[in-house]
């Protein structure tokens, strides 16, 4: 367990870390964790709004749209609202069959997808201290199962990535998203919020007929 901050050894500012065998947890970032990674860029599946996991993004692209966005409200006096989310442990609550069945729909083999199953399903974990190893272990269960590849896994980023995807598309198209016109209203930008791996910033501007052109032309984003 790695402190956030440092000096503080608060349980709740603590991240726990998962050791894997050097050479598996290699050959699980080669077969899985950037096959899936370049499939998502490549098939293009995530909206413009997520910045993290992606090869060719950068964390400080979506802090500059950020910025841009606040400005521009705060110049032009756009009524405007924003919430921000920040999930808990991302890597560590992700539901495995969620993840397998997202890989066989993406055209996983179902024997890599049922490989991955029994590993977290037969993995035995032990609690390293500053003392050693712990010698009592656990282990996943039907009655208590365990969620999550475990941060420190090099496919945990391809499999949250997935679940994002999956949480955006379950989203309602016609919700009110932030829209931002260019100087001469030629242009609009229309963009739900931006998003860094689990954090993401969700915008929504006013949505009065004065606000909106009389024809939208999408624009992306930065």
């Amino acid at each position: 367990m790695l402190p956030k901050d440092p000096g503080n050894a608060r349980c709740h500012r603590l991240r726990i870390i998962a050791l894997f065998e050097s050479d598996f947890n290699y050959a699980k970032r080669i077969i899985m964790g950037r096959r899936i990674s370049h499939h998502i860029s490549d098939a293009n599946l995530l909206p413009s709004m997520q910045y993290g996991s992606l090869p060719g993004h950068q964390c400080l692209s979506a802090a500059l749209n950020k910025v841009l966005m606040h400005d521009y409200v705060h110049v032009t006096k756009t009524s405007a609202a924003f919430i921000e989310n920040d999930a808990v442990r991302a890597y560590d609550h992700l539901v495995n069959n969620v993840v397998l069945m997202t890989l066989n729909k993406l055209g996983t083999t179902p024997s890599a997808t049922s490989c991955l199953g029994e590993i977290w399903d037969n993995t035995s974990h032990q609690i390293k201290t500053m003392y050693g190893m712990a010698s009592p272990s656990y282990s996943s269960t039907k009655d208590q199962p365990l969620f999550g590849p475990g941060q420190g896994s090099t496919c945990v980023p391809g499999f949250y990535t997935l679940c994002y995807w999956l949480m955006v598309g379950s989203l309602d198209p016609t919700i009110t998203i932030a829209q931002f016109p260019s100087t001469c209203k030629a242009l609009w930008l229309h963009l739900p919020g931006t998003s860094f791996v689990d954090d993401t910033s969700l915008v929504a501007t006013e949505t009065s007929p004065q606000a909106l052109p009389a024809t939208l032309t999408s624009y992306p984003a930065i």
